[in-house]
């Protein structure tokens, strides 16, 4: 890529398969024609195998776009911008949907592995993507401590693998930093190479995060999650933070949160809105607590609040719960 070539040979074709096969004339790029709609491609290089491509389409008609992955070493590109969603089908990885407000990040690294992205007509696409290769990436990260799954990407031990992280402030930033830059000639080059690195490191940390999802609960962790449940459950009204309630399970907030899902079913703010609800249902009808007190006991700070909640979970107001379940409990036992 010293030259800024992509490392990828990119066709396009039309939902009635007219494409660029059709008119190319040896391995020329073939622009789109202007019935089909116009195309925008700005490339700015960061030295020997890495660039970054600006680039937009408006379509008149739907269209696809396939790169075929030509260079022998893996492949890590990103793709941010979408003002609105396209379907990517990538070679062995399936079909998803790439969406706006989030940014696609892939590692490539068979040769020959594709990657189709079909838009719809319109504006579909302003995106930034930045491209590196396998090698040029292992020379920038020399010293520094990278996911596991890009350390075994630039040991050449790297598998193909895409995400859709959400579209951060900072990443939207950044890209606007880059489209904005004050710089040209060498100092544009170093000033865009410090960006770069600056997204890679936000990149990084979707990347724990995405692989962080996918790792399995195993019964060790199942076990902490038990105990988590119990810690919450102990007192309703202050239940611990999930910060708090991590170090006492010894877990990993971000972790924690993932499991706890997983195992059951809710994350930990709607889990522990049906326990207090739940707890509700049973003091309405075993006692006769006022409502007012029910509600504080619970940790709310407002009847009002408490009354919404409680509503929206059962169909009708505590106090209509509690007149309407005391008595059928009272004809249960009449008729028996």
């Amino acid at each position: 890529m010293s030259d800024l070539a992509p490392p990828f040979q990119f066709e396009w074709s039309t939902a009635e398969g007219f494409g660029s096969a059709d008119l190319a004339e040896g391995d020329v790029p073939v622009p789109l024609p202007s019935a089909i709609g116009t195309e925008r491609m700005v490339a700015r290089p960061l030295g020997h195998g890495a660039g970054i491509f600006d680039h937009g389409f408006r379509l008149t008609q739907p269209l696809s776009i396939t790169g075929t992955k030509l260079a022998d070493q893996g492949v890590l590109f990103i793709r941010t911008g979408l003002t609105r969603d396209a379907l990517c089908h990538r070679h062995g990885l399936g079909t998803f949907t790439e969406s706006v407000g989030q940014y696609s990040l892939h590692l490539c690294c068979s040769v020959g592995a594709t990657c189709r992205v079909t838009y719809a007509n319109g504006e579909p696409s302003i995106g930034l993507a930045p491209i590196i290769t396998e090698d040029r990436l292992r020379h920038m990260l020399t010293g520094f401590k990278a996911p596991r799954l890009i350390e075994r990407f630039v040991e050449g031990n790297g598998e193909d693998w895409a995400a859709q992280p959400r579209y951060s402030p900072t990443m939207r930033k950044l890209v606007e930093e880059i489209r904005s830059a004050p710089y040209e000639g060498a100092m544009l080059e170093f000033y865009l190479q410090g960006k770069v690195f600056e997204m890679l490191a936000a990149v990084f940390s979707d990347i724990d995060e995405a692989t962080e999802s996918r790792r399995p609960v195993i019964g060790a962790e199942r076990a902490k999650i038990a105990m988590a449940c119990q810690l919450l459950q102990r007192d309703l009204s202050k239940p611990p933070s999930q910060e708090d309630l991590a170090a006492k399970i010894g877990m990993a907030p971000r972790r924690l949160a993932t499991a706890f899902r997983e195992v059951t079913g809710a994350s930990m703010i709607e889990w522990l809105l049906d326990r207090k609800l739940e707890e509700a249902g049973r003091l309405l009808t075993e006692g006769d607590m006022a409502i007012k007190q029910i509600a504080f006991r619970l940790g709310y700070s407002h009847v009002g609040n408490f009354t919404a909640a409680f509503s929206r979970r059962f169909g009708v107001p505590p106090a209509n719960y509690r007149k309407t379940t005391v008595m059928n409990h009272f004809m249960m036992r009449q008729s028996s």
